[in-house]
């Protein structure tokens, strides 16, 4: 008994020192870094909404309700899904 609770104070003392030198260095990381300049940098320029996209869902005239079910649908779909529940989806978009 008393051997698992000497381990047991020492591994409590092993991760609290491990958790004050983890500590230290975010600290010393975070106070040597400079700051960046984001506005510079040519990663911030960001691409228009749906530019990913081979075509634009807004010329698909659906509203936002139909196109989260069809989302939803095809996240399902390539996922091991019951078929019952994309059935029951595909009677909800009727």
């Amino acid at each position: 008994m008393a051997n698992s609770q000497s381990d047991f104070n020492l591994r409590k003392q092993q991760a609290a020192d491990a958790l004050r030198e983890m500590s230290r260095r975010a600290t010393t990381r975070s106070t040597q870094t400079p700051p960046q300049n984001h506005a510079a940098s040519p990663a911030s320029k960001t691409a228009p909404a749906g530019a990913f996209l081979p075509f634009n869902l807004n010329s698909l005239k659906l509203d936002n309700d139909t196109l989260l079910i069809l989302g939803i649908l095809l996240i399902l779909s390539s996922e091991n899904t019951d078929n019952l529940l994309l059935l029951a989806l595909g009677y909800i978009l009727m």
